[in-house]
């Protein structure tokens, strides 16, 4: 498995490289080439992780610098499809006990899956923080998974770090560590001796966040939220102004934090679940889905604990995200390509035990991929990489963000405003 995850590494980077565009993207993305360009303070709750990792690519000393910060995202998207890769080999080796070939081949599924996924894409190539995301939850998985396969101490307190660390990147990562806090729970009296040290390092990573008052201070262009003082410091990370601004002067409430982060509860849960579903299958064919649901209940079933574990990633990820456009929907996307890997390596398991010597569960799985690439692969594929390298993307999606706004109407929009401070303070 070693020099495969590199390989995939370096070839995808190349390739997304050659597309990179350079300019900012719509929504949030001139913002966030502020944010790591100043070291700046982005919106709640201000991102401080991905701030200080995209300003280093910022020091590359050559290209625009929107393409250097969008460059950051092609590496993230790059070592997101290795990282998956050996994510999914883990998993299939130790809950299968697959041979090693076997799981080399379906460990590809998840890169594959993800790959040709169009939010996948549109994150590869802009300033946001959806792919650190899921880079940041693919290593904590492993170190994770690792600490549950061989119980060593080392192990978890790197996870406790990486935890804490992590929270720096998004807050939606504290809905999956409370969904995983139950298997810690089964396992309590191993941890009880590690417990303190482990809240120790937890603590020390998530220190990250003291970086926004410390360079509030220096009031850089953006400075969300002027976090000068602990009432303010509170408020943007915790997302109180926002809830604040967002509350109906007719009714004169407040939403609750539940009902401001969770789009989820502010309709009926089964036709939330019905619309996300079918923008999910604008991403996974359907035929996918239906397969990774068995594959799902088969991981469940060869190993509880890993099995829980990657559902309670994928569907924390939904729920924190329910309602919005599918960019963030990432690690959602990955849960579902490991648990399609797990159902073709259960079934190429079972044929071998019926034809030991026969090479058909490896002609399986190879037919899985081919399987999953004519499923998946769109004839845009190629128009799209261009289309982001040529910006075409970008002004469609301004365009379609605009397009019921009237010509001569005075307004201002949040993306508009970010690309105000983009224009003023990095083109000049």
């Amino acid at each position: 498995m070693r020099p495969i995850p590199y390989f995939l590494f370096f070839i995808f980077w190349f390739l997304f490289s050659w597309f990179t565009p350079t300019t900012a993207y719509w929504r949030d993305s001139g913002e966030f080439v502020l944010s790591a360009t100043y070291l700046d303070i982005a919106h709640p709750a201000g991102f401080p992780l991905y701030s200080q990792l995209a300003n280093i690519f910022t020091h590359i000393p050559f290209g625009a610098i929107p393409w250097r910060v969008n460059l950051f995202s092609t590496f993230l998207a790059s070592l997101s499809l290795a990282l998956a890769y050996v994510l999914c080999n883990k998993i299939i080796l130790k809950s299968f006990n697959a041979p090693i070939r076997l799981a080399n081949i379906c460990s590809l599924i998840p890169v594959l899956t993800l790959s040709f996924s169009s939010a996948f894409l549109r994150q590869a190539y802009q300033a946001e923080v959806y792919m650190l995301n899921l880079v940041t939850l693919e290593i904590l998985l492993i170190v994770f998974l690792h600490w549950l396969y061989t119980k060593d101490k080392r192990f978890l307190h790197i996870t406790a770090f990486l935890a804490g660390l992590f929270l720096g990147n998004h807050i939606s990562i504290v809905l999956a560590y409370l969904l995983i806090l139950p298997i810690l729970l089964i396992y309590f009296r191993s941890i009880v001796p590690f417990l303190v040290r482990a809240i120790l390092l937890f603590t020390l990573g998530a220190s990250v966040y003291l970086y926004i008052p410390l360079r509030a201070q220096t009031t850089p262009p953006l400075n969300t939220g002027q976090v000068i003082n602990f009432e303010r410091f509170y408020n943007l990370i915790t997302n109180q102004r926002d809830w604040k601004v967002r509350s109906t002067e007719a009714q004169g409430n407040i939403p609750t934090a539940i009902e401001s982060n969770f789009f989820i509860f502010n309709e009926n849960i089964l036709q939330r679940i019905s619309k996300d579903f079918k923008t999910l299958t604008k991403e996974i064919p359907l035929q996918e889905m239906i397969l990774a649901f068995l594959g799902m209940c088969l991981l469940l079933y060869s190993s509880s604990v890993t099995g829980y574990t990657i559902l309670a990633v994928g569907i924390s990820n939904w729920i924190f995200f329910a309602g919005w456009h599918p960019d963030p929907w990432l690690v959602l996307i990955l849960s579902i390509g490991i648990c399609l890997a797990s159902l073709i390596v259960a079934l190429c398991m079972k044929l071998q035990y019926f034809a030991v010597k026969s090479k058909l569960p490896i002609a399986l799985a190879f037919a899985s991929l081919i399987f999953i690439i004519l499923g998946s692969y769109r004839p845009s594929f190629a128009k799209e990489l261009l289309a982001f390298k040529t910006d075409q993307s970008v002004r469609e999606e301004g365009k379609s963000m605009l397009k019921n706004v009237a010509s001569n109407a005075y307004f201002l929009t949040e993306p508009s405003l970010f690309l105000l401070h983009y224009m003023t303070d990095i083109e000049g």
